[in-house]
């Protein structure tokens, strides 16, 4: 009896991932996206969980002009001239969703073409001699991605000598640039005033409330240690688990913040190394307060 229940349960799981496997992919790109028109790389997909309606939250785009596509091709696309709701209009050249910068969160009707663009934030985006995109490109900002409109984040950006400012909106009018190097604070609209980076592949936030910018060198931010103190915390950035230990205290206490300095979970410890698991925050900066029996030390750590 267990047998053959065990089977049926295996089988009606078989068929909704079958079922969920069918859905047709959805999908934008368009000179509003980091894609551009290229079609060289898979469009940016919309989630789905009933292959009517798609969603895509908090996607940073250029002004410029975007369409939808079904898996990835051009037999089925839609366009419109409509913003920032309309119909899709399926296959017309020329008919581009006309997107206005910014950061949006996307839905898209598979069975009645009705989309909606919902506005949330400012795009973050860096350009100079530093980065792929020079001063005088015609290229858009690399841009930064977002939750809160506050903290913004790009993971594994490669750079070399050079200059580089964060503007907003892929515009000049806003522009910050800085002195200092590896974070600092950035220095508003002041031409000649660039960040002097070094070449590397970071990670690098930028807040937009108080300007403040760092960047991580990815070789050395799988682990985070407290000089003198012998305390480590890894991975960082982290995704579903961080993990923090001692070589010669015990812990007896951990707290998690959020960027205002908010506690939003404590652990207790006793031993000499601890797990967190932080895979239900969302992405951002957070703060790991962590207590030993001799001192308290906080460190920042970044949720991918």
């Amino acid at each position: 009896m267990m047998k053959k229940l065990l089977i049926i349960c295996l089988l009606v799981f078989a068929g909704k991932s079958t079922l969920y496997a069918q859905f047709p992919s959805v999908g934008i790109l368009g000179a509003a996206t980091p894609l551009g028109w290229s079609g060289n790389e898979p469009d940016i997909e919309m989630a789905t969980t009933d292959g009517v309606v798609y969603v895509l939250n908090n996607i940073s785009l250029y002004s410029g002009g975007l369409k939808f596509r079904q898996d990835n091709s051009w037999p089925l696309n839609w366009g419109s001239t409509d913003w920032p709701s309309g119909v899709g209009v399926q296959d017309q050249g020329g008919m581009d969703v006309p997107v206005l910068v910014g950061v949006y969160d996307i839905t898209f009707n598979l069975s009645t073409k009705e989309y909606s663009f919902i506005y949330k934030f400012p795009v973050i985006g860096i350009r100079g001699n530093a980065s792929v995109v020079d001063w005088g490109s015609t290229d858009g900002d690399i841009l930064f991605s977002t939750t809160d409109g506050v903290t913004y984040i790009k993971s594994n950006c490669t750079l070399i000598d050079g200059g580089l400012k964060f503007r907003q909106d892929n515009d000049w009018p806003s522009n910050w640039g800085g002195a200092t190097w590896p974070s600092g604070t950035g220095i508003f609209n002041q031409d000649g005033v660039d960040i002097p980076v070094q070449a590397g592949t970071y990670n690098i936030t930028f807040d937009n409330v108080t300007k403040e910018y760092n960047f991580e060198d990815t070789e050395t931010a799988d682990i985070t240690r407290f000089t003198l103190k012998n305390i480590f915390l890894y991975p960082n950035p982290a995704k579903d688990v961080l993990n923090i230990s001692t070589t010669n205290e015990q812990l007896s206490g951990i707290n998690v913040l959020d960027a205002t300095g908010k506690i939003i979970s404590s652990i207790p410890a006793g031993t000499a190394s601890a797990q967190l698991d932080i895979s239900a925050l969302s992405t951002g900066i957070y703060f790991v307060q962590i207590s030993t029996e001799k001192s308290t030390n906080t460190v920042k750590f970044i949720k991918n």
